[in-house]
This record gives structure tokens, sequence and C-alpha cells, in this order.
């Protein structure tokens, strides 16, 4: 673990005149064992993840990928490959921009799973499969 911003909470502590709850911040370093290991996981989801998305671009034709649909599939592998992406926001040393985004970057999950867990109408089902086959 790496020293924590003291500095950079004093400095926010005179700015806004607000006392803080958090007295110390630690971050785990790409350079620690159990950043390593989140890594090399992440590494390795990604590539399963890519792998799921060849065989699923290459079995099309197959009954049990067109009936689960195409378009939503690529959304959900999408999504999963995504959000493997979003270990770099916790990993390293916190910067007021990467802060900053946490949480916009739950409202936008929030607002993509809500939109992929709604059941679509039939009429659009069927002129995206049409569209993808």
């Amino acid at each position: 673990m790496n020293m924590p911003l003291t500095s950079d909470l004093e400095a926010l502590r005179s700015k806004y005149g607000i006392e803080l709850c958090v007295e110390s911040v630690t971050w785990i370093s790409y350079s620690d064992t159990i950043g390593i290991v989140v890594l090399s996981f992440f590494v390795m989801m990604v590539i399963l993840t890519l792998v799921v998305i060849f065989l699923f671009s290459a079995l099309l034709w197959m009954p049990v990928v067109r009936s689960t649909g195409v378009v939503f599939g690529y959304m959900v592998l999408a999504g999963v490959l995504a959000s493997y992406f979003t270990i770099f926001f916790y990993l390293g040393e916190p910067t007021d921009s990467i802060c900053a985004t946490q949480p916009w970057l739950l409202i936008i999950w929030a607002f993509v799973f809500g939109y992929l867990l709604q059941p679509p109408p039939q009429t659009t089902t069927v002129l995206s499969l049409s569209f993808f086959v």
C-alpha cells in the first residue's frame, strides 16, 4: 500500500472549511501483490469474454443463439466487457478526475442495466433479429 494523501486532505479542509470523515486515503498500487492478482484476473476475463464474443458471432446460424436475441446478446457481452475495464477506476493513485467520475459511472450503469432488463416490444425484437440474420 502507498502512503496516505494527508496533504491533499489538509488542502481540502483549508479550502472548503469542512471536516472530512476520512483521515487518510490508501490505494492499491499496480505493483502490489493484490494489484498484480487483480490485473491478471482482468486480463484472463477479457480474453474469455472476447472468445465468447467470437463464438457468439461464429455461431449466429444456430437456433440457440438466434433465440436468445442477437442484439441483446451483443449488448450483454459488451456490457460485461466494459465492466471489466472499470477496474482502472479502483487501482492506482486516486486523482480528482477519477474521484469525480466514480459516482457518474454508477449512474450510467444503473440506466444501462435498467434498459437491458426491460422487455422490448415485439416489433423491435422482430426487426432487430431480421437485421442481423
